[in-house]
């Protein structure tokens, strides 16, 4: 048995305190024990063990040494039974007096706390009392023992008294009680109790004593990343389900050992919270509130009166370690739910597997527990077989000081660079700052290649092949940048976007531009430093869109202005400066359109005339972010061009020539057409297109069957075209003929 007792040592007539943390004798019984010492052993594990020869009733006592005004009491023990009235252990902590088989003694004034494992009617609690040397008061009666006790108990005592259980199967302590410091009291001995039968007479051990200021273990110097992450975080707590009732963030100890969370700062976006002077136990949770609401928790839970509001929406949170180091950052937003009932509160959102060497948006997900969050436990969602997803970069931009932005699914974790920029190879430092990378590049000339094969992820070398042709940027001149092309009434699984066109010979940044609506909300349109490329396009959009064309000229920002479903207004801002106005509305759509809604509105490009908007055509889609937009205006076609391809067809379903393609191009933008198949006769057998609105140009195919889906016989048949431009009121004609053979 290891008795730690605090060493009282007198120098001068000051007291001072230190802590005897060595094993005293191995045998028994040890010095300073009083009692019933002739039933107790040492055994094979040093731990005192009772050998009680039958029913009754056993104590020692041992003197508490002075303590200061700050001090811990506690021990390791076990109990192989569940209690009763007739089989139970107790420890007493007491100023003075002789205890006795009800744990005081009335007449000798026994003043102290009891702590007892099991009673009749609680047969398997552990209860707590406070006896004030008259009256023996219940003051807690919590944490079942149903097969048994095999833990540390705990007693702390500074401004109030608290006492903790850590059951041998828990990686943490389990707080029992928290009240107010008894008055005029000063623990002076410990008291070691049991009452049992006679099956029971070899089943009460106790080890591992100490009492003196709180036990502080040897922190560790190293704690490396991750060695504590965010393990669960409850930013909305209303509405309150079982266990979410308040605003929590949950840290976990990723390591076996203790560490020590002195000037450890937590950063809520740029607001610091410094963390208590206390241990977080080996694989132990600790919960973070406010320090009104400890109490609704029963897990440890470190209450911080600067604790700040968690905005709802998402947040940054990092803990930094006392040399400033990053330990761990997480950065949550609304996505990470991926349901929308529980993203609007109640429900708390949790890693997926803490020992993962690096973490991101795919290690969390929402609580999948009914009592809506998992404080001070394993997540609902917990699973170490987890592995993160494939590296890729998902988004690159670069500002005017010719420094690369680099965003990745994965956290970045390097401080210089190797890569090619042309022909040249170089070293560079660079800065990781959880999903993104900075790089400063020298000085090069628009259009140079940046070749990178190789980043740093999770600790590992990943291989990876990344290729960007480089702009040099410049500010943004007026008018250089107008709007292009607007969804302002999406269909319900897509989502709205602006188009932006840069009317310059300059590649153009991003950065300080804006998007005003009529109602006056503005919105910085700048996410990731991205760009407009000279002549070229960008479509801005809250989710993603399925490009076309370059990837590029996709891009998302946080938040759109609110864009009515008829009509309203935008502006196009730069820093204190109007760009462009676009006042859109239903009736610049096409008169023949019944229906609008997934069609854009595009800017006829060519001329860049601001008033020449028209209807995105039908064959692009009805809309086309970051390309060339359907609607141009071409001087240098005079007349209509219809061409067949091939000039004859056989539909026998044999892989070769069993479609005709018939294909349009004209010199207006914004025309009607109509395509038909005739007979010899003149007999229309096919209609392809009856009014359809489309741009410049379109294309059909037909399959040589008639309306009712019959194979038309073989023979020389007829195309004609018809189309309606906005100049004229009789259609221009295009007719060419062809054969369908066997």
């Amino acid at each position: 048995m290891k008795l730690l007792l605090a060493l009282f040592i007198s120098l001068v007539p000051v007291a001072t305190w230190s802590q005897w943390m060595d094993p005293i004798s191995p045998t028994w019984p040890s010095a300073g024990w009083t009692g019933d010492t002739e039933f107790f052993t040492l055994n094979a594990n040093g731990q005192l063990q009772s050998q009680f020869p039958g029913l009754g009733f056993y104590q020692l006592m041992h003197d508490l040494p002075p303590t200061p005004n700050d001090m811990e009491l506690s021990c390791f023990y076990r109990q192989n039974f569940s209690g009763s009235s007739n089989n139970f252990g107790r420890i007493l902590i007491y100023e003075s007096g002789q205890p006795d088989s009800v744990g005081h003694n009335n007449n000798a004034g026994v003043k102290g706390w009891v702590i007892q494992w099991g009673n009749t009617g609680s047969s398997d609690e552990i209860q707590i009392f406070w006896n004030d040397g008259a009256i023996w008061e219940q003051m807690a009666d919590t944490f079942f023992i149903a097969n048994g006790v095999y833990g540390q108990i705990k007693m702390i005592q500074d401004s109030m008294v608290h006492f903790f259980f850590q059951d041998n199967d828990s990686a943490q302590f389990y707080p029992l009680l928290h009240t107010a410091l008894p008055l005029n009291f000063q623990p002076m001995h410990v008291c070691l109790q049991a009452q049992c039968t006679s099956s029971n007479g070899h089943s009460f051990y106790w080890d591992d004593f100490y009492c003196g200021s709180p036990y502080i273990p040897i922190p560790l110097m190293s704690t490396g990343k991750r060695s504590v992450v965010f393990n669960e975080v409850l930013a909305d707590p209303e509405p309150n389900t079982a266990e979410g009732r308040s605003e929590f963030i949950e840290l976990y100890n990723n390591t076996t050992d203790s560490i020590w969370l002195k000037d450890w700062i937590l950063y809520n976006t740029t607001t610091a919270h410094p963390l208590p002077e206390k241990f977080i136990a080996p694989n132990a949770f600790i919960l973070l509130c406010h320090m009104n609401d400890t109490a609704l928790y029963k897990a440890e839970t470190w209450g911080l009166e600067s604790f700040s509001a968690l905005t709802n929406t998402g947040d940054s949170l990092t803990l930094c370690s006392p040399d400033g180091s990053i330990v761990d950052v997480f950065q949550y937003n609304l996505n990470l739910f991926d349901n929308e009932d529980k993203s609007n509160g109640g429900w708390s959102l949790e890693q997926i597997n803490p020992q993962l060497p690096c973490s991101g948006d795919f290690n969390w997900s929402v609580c999948e527990s009914n009592s809506g969050a998992t404080p001070g436990r394993k997540n609902s969602i917990h699973d170490t077989i987890f592995s993160p997803p494939t590296p890729s970069i998902t988004d690159w931009g670069i500002d005017t000081d010719q420094s690369v932005y680099l965003w990745s699914n994965l956290p970045w974790e390097q401080d210089s660079i190797q890569l090619q920029l042309n022909d040249a190879f170089m070293l560079l430092s660079c800065s990781a700052s959880y999903d993104s990378l900075i790089i400063p590049l020298p000085e090069y000339n628009d259009g140079d290649i940046l070749q990178i094969d190789s980043v740093q992820f999770c600790n590992t070398s990943i291989p990876i092949s990344i290729q960007l042709q480089l702009p040099v940027l410049t500010e943004v001149a007026v008018p250089s940048i107008v709007f292009n092309e607007l969804l302002y009434h999406p269909l319900e699984e897509e989502s709205p976007f602006v188009e932006l066109y840069n009317n310059s010979h300059e590649n153009i940044s991003l950065d300080h531009l804006w998007i005003e609506n009529q109602s006056g909300s503005v919105y910085s349109i700048q996410q990731h430093h991205h760009f407009i490329r000279a002549e070229n396009r960008i479509a801005l959009t809250e989710n993603n869109l399925i490009g076309q064309c370059s990837n590029e000229n996709i891009r998302l920002v946080k938040q759109l202005p609110y864009m009515t479903i008829s009509e309203g207004e935008l502006y196009l801002g730069y820093t204190f400066f109007k760009l462009d106005t676009l006042i859109y509305h239903d009736s610049l759509h096409h008169p023949n359109l019944w229906e609008t809604q997934g069609l854009s509105l595009e800017r006829v490009e060519g001329g860049l005339i601001q008033e020449a908007w028209l209807t995105a055509s039908k064959h692009s889609g009805g809309k086309t972010p970051g390309c060339p937009n359907s609607q141009q205006w071409n001087y240098h076609l005079d007349e209509i061009q219809f061409q067949i391809t091939p000039d004859y067809f056989s539909p026998n379903n044999d892989g070769y020539n069993d479609v005709i393609a018939f294909s349009y191009r004209g010199d207006q933008p914004g025309v009607e057409s109509s395509l038909k198949i005739l007979t010899k006769d003149g007999h229309v057998i096919k209609t392809l297109s009856n009014g359809e609105w489309q741009g410049q140009q379109a294309q059909w195919t037909w399959d040589g069957t008639n309306e009712t889906q019959e194979l038309c016989p073989v023979g020389l048949f007829f195309a004609l075209l018809e189309v309606w431009t906005g100049q004229s009121t009789h259609p221009l004609k295009g007719i060419k003929s062809f054969v369908l053979s066997p």
